[in-house]
């Protein structure tokens, strides 16, 4: 079996649907529950329970019912799989309503990753994939993460490079039911990005920078003159917090997800991408990037894992 990848006359709506008709022919069934726990943490973590779905034959379903009040056909094209034939009370126990706050959905993330770091392959002879797990990860989010609605950077077809600047309470740490969690990630100094820009791409001279923080574009503005800044954040964001953005109204919550959908797609088309792999956003920007092997990241996380 070949190595998997789409072919130009295979667009990916077309994989999406031969995955959900494979997918409807396991027998075991998983149950995995979208939520309102971070954008690309629920996707990421989607991606990571069809990886397991094709790895063990398990027919993965998918509910969005509480994902954060929104719809997946809001913002992707593709439907989710899903199995109008089964009563999800009727899925064992212990695999119904898999999210990224239970055990049993990181036991088989961790298996996800141990075949991932063993360098095994993932297959599936009726779909026609043979890859490691990053190369299906990548096709499977290729085929059901293509946005509603597209936007451009607009620089005339000039190279540019992107930075993804994650702070709010990414690094400040959060507060959820009443316990403090420690921060997720470091504050990274703008230098750092571009310090990193200039071994990697040192001809380029505009850049892409998504952020939550507006600060950190005053910062790179401030540290690196002659580089020409873009961004779509707003001078007045401080700082993403998951508690202020789950009390928005859902018609507030659909711009902003379509807003952050439509920068990483302008992300992933840079030359080169420069974010943090300890983030669900970079690491779902380094999988879906044009050229993979352009994103580097600068936060103790070098290497892009599948969890």
């Amino acid at each position: 079996m070949s190595p998997v990848g789409l072919t130009a006359a295979e667009n990916t709506v077309d994989f999406a649907s031969r995955y959900r008709a494979v997918n409807a022919t396991f027998r075991r069934p998983l149950h995995f529950k979208l939520t309102d726990r971070g954008h690309y943490s629920e996707v990421n973590c989607l991606i990571a329970s069809m990886v397991y779905g094709l790895m063990t034959s398990r027919r993965l379903i998918v509910t969005d019912s509480d994902f954060e009040g929104l719809r997946w056909e809001e913002l992707y094209r593709s439907k989710l799989p899903d199995a109008p034939d089964v009563d999800i009370q009727s899925v064992e126990p212990d695999w119904r309503e898999l999210s990224d706050h239970t055990e049993r959905f990181w036991s088989l993330r961790r298996r996800v990753g141990r075949r991932h770091s063993r360098h095994i392959p993932v297959w599936n002879r009726r779909l026609g994939i043979f890859g490691d797990v990053l190369t299906v990860s990548r096709l499977l989010a290729d085929a059901f993460c293509q946005p509603t609605i597209e936007r451009g950077l607009g620089t005339s077809g000039e190279p540019y490079a992107s930075f993804h600047i994650r702070r709010g309470d990414k690094v400040r740490g959060r507060v959820v039911e009443g316990m403090t969690h420690r921060p997720e990630s470091e504050v990274i100094p703008v230098e750092r990005y571009l310090e990193m820009l200039q071994r990697t791409a040192p001809g380029v001279r505009i850049v892409y920078v998504l952020t939550d923080d507006y600060s950190a574009v005053d910062e790179l503005q401030a540290s690196a003159p002659t580089l020409q800044f873009h961004t779509i954040s707003n001078a007045s964001h401080r700082g993403y917090d998951q508690r202020t953005f789950s009390a928005f109204p859902v018609d507030a919550k659909r711009t902003e997800r379509l807003e952050l959908i439509a920068e990483t797609e302008i992300a992933m088309r840079s030359v080169v991408f420069i974010g943090m792999f300890g983030s669900n956003v970079s690491r779902f920007i380094a999988l879906r990037h044009l050229t993979p092997d352009r994103c580097f990241s600068v936060d103790s996380t070098r290497r892009w894992e599948p969890a």
